[in-house]
């Protein structure tokens, strides 16, 4: 069931006696719960509307709760039951409890259990799956990434431009909880007055981590020292110099691993893409990136990039230097082009 389908259903009287709303796509949570929440009478929440959160509350509360009859009227009740830390930590006594009201629920009664990663083995998951309950919260493609951001800013009432878009996605990746967080940040400025910015985002956003693998290790798998002194520039603001040389040696090693995987292809008489994913290393479109980046590398510079990467952590653990100089030092000459090799015509600087 699509999360449209359920706030169609739930607000109807063809709404069944148990749901379950998992995945991690926070906007189609947000529009699920805000149905469940409403989708009895206003006048008839405050009594037969209840919201429960497993760990804080027993199991054992929303079942009664569901179980008893509706107070002053013949409404419907609805039953809300968030679970973010997952079931495995309440215990069996959860599954039992809502198989057991699957099976023989009140006929006007409903339950409403929002669980992001709910085992799929269980018994009352396969019962919602056999009743076409289970409502799948998935996380968008690749491609509907830049649709999605969007939206997602849509809903805060922003409007966001082409570029910054395609930065946000650049800085947070497939992380729905980062860019939720940025479209919170950027209500509040610059606010829905004119549409969000690459200077916005640059100046709002900062970088983390994982984003580091997506805009500063393009430009220098790519060695282009153009693309990658911009972003740098904002790196050592930020003061992420641990964590930007640890993601950098990371992706260093990826692309070597790439590299050999190409090389070794042909004898093994194994695909590419299955090499690298027995390493570890995703396939699609991120993997098409990092093979054309390891493309502008030699087996031989590689391994030299990957030991640059290791000795400018070992001198942020034990030499004085600072920290902003160690990174520049590593990101510029990791994305410099490879000097001309021999029989190779010299490099001309564009324009002359």
């Amino acid at each position: 069931m699509t999360p449209e389908e359920f706030q169609k259903e739930i607000r109807s009287d063809a709404r069944k006696h148990f749901y379950i709303v998992k995945g991690p796509e926070p906007l189609g949570l947000e529009g699920c719960l805000a149905a469940a929440m409403e989708a009895l009478d206003e006048s008839q929440r405050a009594f037969n509307l209840h919201v429960f959160r497993l760990g804080d509350d027993m199991i054992d509360d929303a079942i009664r709760a569901a179980s008893t009859s509706s107070f002053f009227s013949s409404s419907a009740k609805i039953v809300v039951v968030k679970n973010p830390d997952g079931l495995k930590r309440v215990g069996s006594t959860v599954t039992d409890a809502l198989l057991s009201w699957a099976k023989e629920p009140r006929p006007d009664a409903t339950i409403v259990l929002f669980q992001e990663k709910p085992d799929m083995r269980t018994r009352y998951v396969d019962a919602a799956k056999k009743m076409g309950t289970l409502v799948d919260c998935a996380a968008p493609s690749k491609k509907e990434m830049l649709p999605w951001i969007n939206k997602a800013f849509k809903s805060r009432g922003l409007k966001v431009a082409p570029d910054a878009a395609r930065l946000m996605l650049d800085r947070a990746g497939d992380s729905l909880s980062l860019l939720m967080n940025a479209a919170e940040k950027l209500s509040v400025w610059p606010g829905p007055s004119r549409p969000v910015s690459v200077v916005d985002v640059r100046e709002q956003v900062p970088l983390v981590p994982s984003s580091v693998l997506y805009e500063l290790g393009e430009p220098v798998g790519e060695r282009r020292p153009q693309g990658a002194v911009p972003v740098l520039l904002d790196l050592i603001e930020g003061g992420q110099a641990f964590a930007v040389v640890s993601a950098l040696s990371g992706h260093m090693r990826k692309l070597l691993a790439i590299k050999a995987a190409v090389a070794s292809a042909g004898a093994e008489g194994r695909p590419v893409d299955t090499m690298c994913a027995e390493l570890g290393i995703k396939t699609g479109f991120y993997l098409d990136k990092m093979k054309a980046q390891a493309a502008r590398w030699t087996l031989r510079e590689l391994r030299a990039a990957v030991s640059k990467a290791e000795q400018a952590y070992r001198r942020l653990v034990t030499t004085s230097v600072p920290p902003e100089i160690i990174l520049e030092e590593l990101a510029v000459g990791l994305s410099l082009p490879a000097p001309p090799r021999p029989g190779s015509q010299p490099y001309q600087v564009p324009g002359r």
